[in-house]
């Protein structure tokens, strides 16, 4: 085999860090976080859903790994329906373990592997090991793997965890295809937050809490900001979407968040509920929503977090309260204040906030459907 030992001579893309930089050398020397590959990976342009060991569950686990060792393709007929299609341009998604080597018999302490595959006959996962100097790709029992990412990381405090990476492109097929995989697509749109479905164990911890009885304001704010004692907890939820670069987007999230506001503002159930530093964004209360990024940077210089909407958790709070209400309750708390001279703008407004609360109350009801 011949080595072209230029190849290691060749300048590295602006975004690498070098090892003979410093920042390099540090890497080399103590390794990266849990958190820091996650923000990595999104300051690389990926989709990114991470989720701490201590936050899920063996069941959560395996299903995450069956789905992203599944081909979205495999099953498709020759003459794809329109909802084959969409699963055909499902993103590609590849799962990253964040482990500790010692549990699983190996020497070392963290390190981060791709999961390859997946064999349901014996559950067992294939681990690509990315130091093949070292282990060759392996099989080990999937409860096995995920007890690897229970261990508390001694940098952080916290536990090590896994990560789906993907990229939401709609690569391949013909514009007509792109637009009818999108414009069939059974539920409505998000313009403020993004959930990932690895967080259905929270879903069925707030279903369970719920026990299908009315929700109230005040007990869904007790929930998800743990009896008031984490405003921030809502983050742990949902993520709020990147800012919208169209015009009539902008003001679609605009509007919405307007009225938002002003619906809080009328509720008389409200006040003492939603307080007022609920009410405040991640740059008034300079704190940013979830933990990603909060201290990385992009390619371009700025904040990771500032390119997502500076939403607040009060916002959230009182979407979940009206996803968490029967379809007609809802409409009338949103249409309460409505006048018949509302213009376009104000009827979109309360038609998306609709749609927002339509979208989490569907995923609380199927979030337990494949347990």
């Amino acid at each position: 085999m011949v080595v072209s030992r230029t190849f290691y001579r060749r300048r590295l893309p602006s975004t690498s860090i070098s090892f003979s930089s410093p920042e390099g050398r540090e890497v080399k020397e103590t390794g990266i976080t849990f958190g820091t590959f996650a923000c990595l990976a999104k300051c690389q342009g990926l989709d990114v859903d991470a989720v701490y060991g201590s936050n899920s569950t063996v069941d959560d686990f395996r299903r995450i790994v069956k789905w992203t060792c599944t081909d979205p393709s495999s099953s498709l007929s020759s003459s794809p329906s329109s909802s084959e299609r969409r699963r055909r341009h499902r993103p590609a998604s590849f799962l990253v373990v964040s482990y500790t080597r010692k549990v699983i018999g190996q020497t070392g302490t963290g390190h981060f592997s791709p999961i390859g595959a997946y064999d349901e006959a014996s559950d067992h996962v294939l681990v690509l090991d990315t130091a093949r100097f070292k282990y060759g790709p392996h099989w080990i029992p999937l409860q096995l793997m995920f007890d690897a990412l229970l261990p508390e990381d001694p940098d952080t405090g916290k536990s090590r965890g896994y990560m789906v990476l993907s990229y939401d492109g709609f690569e391949g097929g013909s514009s007509a295809e792109k637009n009818d995989a999108q414009s069939s697509c059974p539920l409505p749109l998000s313009v403020l937050f993004g959930s990932k479905k690895s967080k259905d164990f929270l879903r069925r911890e707030y279903k369970h809490f719920l026990g299908g009885n009315a929700a109230t304001l005040q007990s869904v704010v007790s929930f998800w900001t743990k009896n008031h004692s984490q405003d921030n907890f809502v983050w742990e939820l949902v993520e709020p979407q990147l800012q919208p670069v169209d015009s009539a987007d902008i003001e679609l999230v605009d509007s919405v968040r307007r009225l938002l506001r002003s619906l809080i503002e009328a509720d008389d159930h409200a006040s003492g509920v939603i307080s007022e530093d609920m009410m405040l964004t991640s740059s008034e209360s300079a704190k940013y929503p979830g933990e990603c990024c909060k201290n990385s940077h992009d390619s371009r210089g700025g904040s990771s977090a500032g390119r997502s909407l500076d939403i607040s958790p009060g916002e959230v709070l009182y979407i979940i309260y009206l996803a968490s209400l029967p379809p007609d309750a809802r409409r009338n708390v949103v249409y309460k204040n409505s006048i018949d001279d509302d213009d376009d703008d104000a009827r979109m407004a309360r038609k998306q906030i609709l749609d927002e609360a339509a979208l989490i109350s569907y995923a609380i009801e199927t979030c337990d459907a494949d347990v």
